[in-house]
């Protein structure tokens, strides 16, 4: 938990100086996907547990598979692309 609120709070401030976006609008979309990138971790994790497999692929043994690299941006990006279609 401490380190998604310091990630959070640490992307809204680099984030504002590089970005000319307001401050607000870079938080809600760091928190939201922080905790999209989470649920996506733990649905992939799941969804290797009920398939009895602990790889998800040969690709990069020992790591997860190639799923556990990208399962938190495969569920992150879209809610970021759903709040970006909202507010501009």
């Amino acid at each position: 938990v401490a380190g998604a609120i310091i990630a959070v709070l640490v992307v809204t401030k680099l984030f504002g100086v590089w970005i000319p976006i307001k401050e607000n609008i870079i938080f809600v979309i760091s928190i939201v996907s922080c905790v999209a990138g989470t649920f996506g971790d733990l649905f992939e994790s799941k969804i290797k547990r009920l398939a009895g497999v602990k790889d998800s692929g040969r690709m990069m043994p020992g790591h997860g598979g190639f799923l556990d690299r990208f399962d938190s941006i495969l569920f992150a990006v879209p809610f970021v692309w759903l709040i970006l279609q909202f507010l501009f």
